[in-house]
């Protein structure tokens, strides 16, 4: 059983090193990624009719990170001019950000050049092989997931 775990976890960070080689930004990828995260919570709350703006301690709650990871990682987006940060009228200890029409930009031709690469990589893996990896994987999350969940609620018990 110790050589499967030694070669999930190579495959896992062989994934990670290539998904790293494919991204089309300037942007490291976990600082991407926020950006990504950004849209995905404006988009949430433009749903929800909240304002346009997301809260940092949003954000950080989305990616399970800490506050002060992802200020870091907002910094940098501000300085490429992908995001404006403000700060709440009524409470200056909360600060909100917003994606500008340049970050909107970088996510489109993020996703452009995403979608020709992975449309190239499932044509190469054919239809059904495809299906039986998305199945797979979606079953190794769930029993993850669960394992999680037991893990949690055995040390509660403790």
């Amino acid at each position: 059983m110790e050589k499967k775990y030694d070669e999930f976890l190579e495959l896992i960070h062989s994934f990670k090193r290539t998904t790293c080689k494919i991204r089309s930004s300037s942007l490291a990828p976990a600082v991407f990624m926020t950006l990504i995260a950004i849209q995905h919570l404006s988009l949430r709350n433009q749903e929800k009719e909240r304002g346009e703006g997301v809260k940092v301690s949003d954000i950080s709650q989305y990616l399970e990170t800490s506050k002060s990871d992802v200020s870091k990682k907002i910094r940098l987006l501000e300085e490429k001019d992908l995001i404006t940060r403000f700060e709440n009228r009524q409470d200056k200890r909360i600060t909100f950000v917003q994606i500008t029409a340049n970050g909107i930009e970088a996510l489109r031709q993020n996703k452009e050049q995403a979608d020709r690469f992975l449309t190239n990589v499932f044509d190469r893996m054919g239809e059904e092989d495809m299906n039986q990896f998305m199945l797979l994987c979606s079953k190794m999350r769930e029993a993850m997931e669960e394992e999680i969940k037991n893990n949690e609620e055995r040390k509660k018990q403790v």
